[in-house]
């Protein structure tokens, strides 16, 4: 395993974490069938359950894709899909008017500001992704099509996600003359002020919540020198890097297994006090007749605070932030395909079941989750959106 190494202890950002108080066990509630008609297809070819559709902060919107009519009949290859935006309350969906998709696109981005007020969504073309901002009221209001707040904002085949508060965007681009990964910050109160270069290399993963820190995922390619001489070439590990913004220097080398080979298809998740952080790894597991241990499926948790590894969670995904200040709600196993919604509590290290396994965790914030189950009679697995109450929340 990598050694951690750590800059800075203590964290002046963060705020206080609380434990995640119940009179008992919490609970799914108000579940509510999100479609009405026929569901629209939550999960691709080769893409996994979680991710899929995003939950906008506030717990009113949902975001999702579905193929285009003029690919509705092709296969898998050329299939497209338009972005939707869909009031959960009326059922009122709007089309964005960017691009059709691929289908990896939920798995790897966060669209929404922490608000749930913005929505930052991407136009790919084959060597640029052209970022642009939008008013989500505005969206769902709009009867035309919808004029972005900020627009042009040009990257690299890299992500842009919204800093703590909402002001300007953190993009990450590629330098192909450079063969570097870069980061810049994007003002969205001034278009035409000049973004800001951040020393940072990698792709951008998550922001915190609380403000102040940002992770970056390391590629080992980007870190590949010239062999020693005499000495056979290395691949170096990934790195998966805690990075303080302010200061501009990176705080926190996380733990991470050699055999993670997709630190970058997982977002990694803060809890909504900004003090934890969640993501996915692996640990080696040798069977009887193995040649080779096989990997298992694990979150580790991460106290900013104290600059140390605080949990591990075995065969856990983290998909979002629960209801507590210091709470994520994690998809049971979601690499070996079966179901399962998992709360863990960082502050406590308590970990709550909800549902069976037959429940299939697609996204989750801030006491809210949707998730995909088949109902009893059923051909076909229908989405669902649900609030997670205390026992005591329900009487």
């Amino acid at each position: 395993m990598t050694d951690i190494r750590i800059n800075v202890v203590v964290i002046t950002v963060l705020c206080g974490a609380t434990a995640f108080a119940t009179a008992g066990e919490p609970k799914l509630a108000n579940a509510k069938r999100v479609f009405a008609g026929a569901q629209p297809v939550y999960k691709r070819p080769r893409q996994y359950t979680a991710f899929t559709m995003r939950i906008t902060p506030d717990g009113t919107r949902l975001l999702y894709s579905r193929r285009t009519a003029e690919t509705e009949q092709a296969d898998n290859r050329n299939a497209r899909y338009e972005v939707v935006l869909r009031d959960l309350a009326s059922g009122k969906e709007t089309v964005l008017a960017i691009d059709p998709v691929d289908e990896n696109i939920f798995s790897q981005w966060s669209f929404f500001d922490p608000a749930g007020k913005r929505l930052a969504i991407p136009t790919f073309s084959r060597t640029t992704v052209t970022w642009s901002v939008y008013d989500i009221a505005a969206l769902m209001a709009a009867t035309g099509e919808p004029k972005p707040l900020v627009s042009g904002i040009e990257g690299s085949l890299g992500p842009a996600k919204f800093t703590a508060d909402s002001k300007a965007l953190i993009v990450s681009t590629e330098n192909v003359e450079k063969h570097q990964l870069e980061a810049r910050l994007v003002s969205l109160a001034d278009p035409n002020a000049k973004p800001t270069a951040l020393s940072a290399e990698g792709w951008l993963q998550s922001v915190c919540p609380a403000g102040g820190l940002a992770v970056f995922f390391v590629p080992p390619g980007r870190l590949a020198g010239p062999p020693q001489p005499g000495q056979p070439w290395q691949r170096p590990p990934i790195r998966l890097v805690l990075w303080d913004l302010k200061a501009d220097k990176e705080l926190a080398l996380l733990p991470t297994h050699p055999r993670n080979s997709v630190l970058d298809d997982w977002e990694t998740q803060w809890t909504s006090d900004g003090r934890y952080l969640y993501y996915y790894d692996v640990e080696e597991e040798t069977g009887e007749g193995q040649d080779r241990p096989s990997l298992r499926a694990v979150t580790r948790v991460w106290d900013a605070k104290s600059g140390s590894q605080a949990a591990t969670i075995r065969d856990a995904i983290p998909v979002g932030p629960g209801p507590g200040a210091a709470t994520m709600v994690l998809a049971k196993r979601t690499l070996g395909d079966s179901g399962g919604i998992l709360i863990h509590d960082a502050a406590s290290g308590k970990e709550y079941i909800l549902g069976g396994s037959d429940k299939k965790l697609i996204h989750a914030f801030a006491g809210k989750v949707v998730y995909a189950e088949k109902p009893a009679g059923a051909d076909e697995e229908v989405v669902f959106v649900a609030d997670i109450i205390a026992p005591e929340e329900g009487k």
